[in-house]
């Protein structure tokens, strides 16, 4: 780059995506002692005037919050997946079969049937449909 180029850029997101806050002002800032400018087109963003500066640097961090926040929800979603653990309740089918046969008997309500199995309501349903193709 020599004096009185631009670096255009269609957004802030295209030279900074891959970089972090420091590494995109510093390259501003090399561009200024070259004496050229950086452009951002879609955010309007001019490095010549000093509203320019403030406002590169602004979106720089705004950009830069955004992926730590992405980074740390991802880490936090990996760390609960790890941490939640999905038990299977074995029901003995004879057991299953003779709640099923009380609920269908109208002895005891579905609820009932249920709670005694342990079962929720969506996965009592497919088994009571199983059980009866």
């Amino acid at each position: 780059m020599k004096k009185d180029d631009e670096l255009c850029a269609r957004g802030r997101y295209n030279c900074g995506r891959k970089r972090n806050t420091k590494d995109l002002l510093f390259l501003a800032d090399e561009l200024k002692e070259k004496g050229a400018d950086f452009v951002s087109l879609k955010e309007s963003i001019d490095t010549t005037t000093p509203q320019g500066q403030f406002m590169l640097t602004v979106f720089v961090a705004m950009a830069q919050l955004e992926r730590d926040c992405i980074l740390e929800c991802q880490r936090e979603d990996i760390f609960c997946e790890g941490a939640r653990q999905v038990t299977m309740i074995q029901i003995d089918e004879n057991t299953f079969q003779a709640e099923c046969a009380k609920w269908r008997a109208g002895e005891i309500t579905a609820a009932a049937a249920m709670k005694r199995l342990g079962l929720k309501p969506n996965t009592f349903y497919r088994r009571v449909k199983e059980a009866t193709a």
